[in-house]
């Protein structure tokens, strides 16, 4: 506020040092959620993620002081509960005295990051991976015996050699592309033992899920690596007692990824276009059985027709979906079983980063709303009922912000809206009015708090329209493909 006690009109810089939650990871208990949080360094001029703990015993406390679990110079992601509770696990880069530090950058130019255990009971975090090449994702096995991780195989000795060379003589160019990484998947042991590889050096690898009984291993890949390939991605199925793999779609076609099983391990999800030949289709959640592996996958979101942005299975078998819907969110959970669903949730919100509790019918989130900054939120799925546990936006409460309007119209046969905002004070005439058009082709405009750089030039007199147009995310299948 200004020296008048009144709100003060927002800036750039106040937008972009707003903290920022992301990664959400409940305690199996439900009484516990690391996060990380995004903080500006003015100094570095660098947006720098690091863990928080908010402690959740008192329910009736709300918001919850949280505190810092990990520092440094290096971002920390990945916050993972082991399956008892009894520890945390991260992904982080952080330099050992006994490692060659001309040697602690990849190719292309990013950190091996490494991933790290803390006892939750308290103490140090310990390193648990040595991947030449650094992990790239991390989860827990279901026992919590190990840690799986993608990781890139490790480059020849010569190659590393002239890597070490380059960097003496100060040959510092990046080609972009110009060097394809084989991925490997390996688990490792979380006390003793030899970690061991699930699956051999491999192009194009991506997201991967391990059974709950550890028999199969589930992930997406487009066999090459190559830019012009990600768009022809398929999920494999690989049995690591026979070592025989199998094609789940039985090549579909389009871009399949993000399989997860679900907790009873009867059945496989991944994501996948609506129409397999146009990338600007509806996302959709297919659902395959592996009791019935002669059947092919069945989409799940059929009769809702709305885009899949994020899918979690569910202790007890089913799964959370967030769908794109409008300018805002919907979470529903699904039955893979029948396909049936049901709402819950706030309305009028957008969801991000679902965490499941295992002991607990609870989900964290980020919510984020178009009157207030993304926070963690709890939601209890047997009431429906949420609450917001961070007040990390609370400086925002001193801003003078955009007036904000939803406008709605019809072209064409199809309804459409947009996001118009105006400058915090009407003046006598009519701002300029700026036109943001999105990016994409298959996104959308979000009535949420973050819309920085329309919220700046409003704050500097512009009036400025984001609109939904035909393509969009958000709406139905017919309304994507009349892009």
């Amino acid at each position: 506020m200004n020296q008048n006690g009144q709100h003060r009109r927002v800036t750039a810089r106040d937008l972009i040092s707003l903290k920022v939650p992301g990664e959400p990871s409940l305690s199996p208990c439900g009484r516990r959620v690391a996060f990380t949080l995004g903080e500006v360094d003015w100094d570095k001029g660098e947006e720098r993620w690091q863990i928080h703990l908010a402690d959740l015993t008192d329910a009736a406390a709300a918001p919850v002081e949280s505190r810092q679990l990990t520092r440094g110079l290096s971002d920390a992601g990945q916050p993972r509960w082991s399956p008892d509770g009894e520890h945390l696990a991260f992904v982080t880069f952080r330099p050992q005295p006994h490692e060659d530090e001309e040697d602690d950058a990849r190719e292309d130019g990013g950190e091996k990051r490494q991933v790290f255990v803390l006892p939750a009971a308290g103490g140090e975090a310990r390193r648990l991976t040595q991947a030449p090449e650094g992990v790239e994702i991390a989860a827990w096995n279901a026992d919590g015996s190990a840690i799986v991780t993608l990781q890139q195989a490790p480059r020849p000795p010569a190659e590393s050699s002239w890597r070490r060379h380059r960097r003496e003589i100060h040959d510092d160019a990046v080609v972009a592309h110009g060097s394809i990484p084989s991925w490997e998947i390996w688990a490792h042991p979380l006390e003793g033992g030899q970690s061991r590889r699930l699956l051999g050096a491999s192009r194009g690898v991506g997201e991967f899920d391990l059974s709950p009984d550890g028999r199969w291993l589930a992930y997406s890949t487009d066999h090459t690596g190559r830019p012009e390939d990600q768009d022809r991605a398929e999920v494999l199925l690989l049995d690591l007692q026979q070592g025989e793999t199998v094609r789940v779609s039985g090549g579909r076609g389009g871009c399949e990824s993000g399989p997860r099983f679900t907790a009873d391990g009867r059945f496989l999800l991944f994501w996948g276009w609506a129409d397999p030949k146009t990338s600007y289709s509806r996302q959709e959640l297919f659902v395959w059985d592996l009791r019935r592996p002669d059947r092919p996958p069945r989409p799940l979101l059929g009769e809702i027709d709305r885009d899949l942005e994020e899918m979690l299975p569910l202790p007890d078998g089913r799964v959370a979906v967030v769908l794109a819907w409008g300018m805002v969110s919907r979470l529903a959970i699904l039955d893979p079983a029948s396909g049936r669903h049901c709402w819950v949730g706030p309305e009028g919100a957008v969801f991000s980063g679902l965490s499941a509790a295992r002991n607990a019918n609870t989900l964290a989130m980020v919510l984020e709303t178009a009157s207030a900054p993304p926070e963690v939120a709890l939601l209890d799925l047997e009431s429906g009922r949420h609450r917001v546990v961070t007040a990390l936006g609370a400086v925002a409460e001193k801003w003078q912000r955009a007036r904000r309007e939803r406008i709605a119209w019809t072209c064409e046969g199809f309804e459409h809206e947009g996001l118009l905002l105006l400058p915090p004070e009407p003046g006598e005439d009519p701002p300029p009015l700026l036109t943001w058009l999105h990016g994409g082709p298959h996104w959308r405009v979000l009535d949420a708090y973050r819309v920085y750089e329309a919220e700046a030039l409003a704050a500097a007199g512009w009036a400025v329209f984001l609109p939904q147009y035909r393509g969009s995310s958000g709406g139905s299948q017919d309304y994507a493909l009349a892009l």
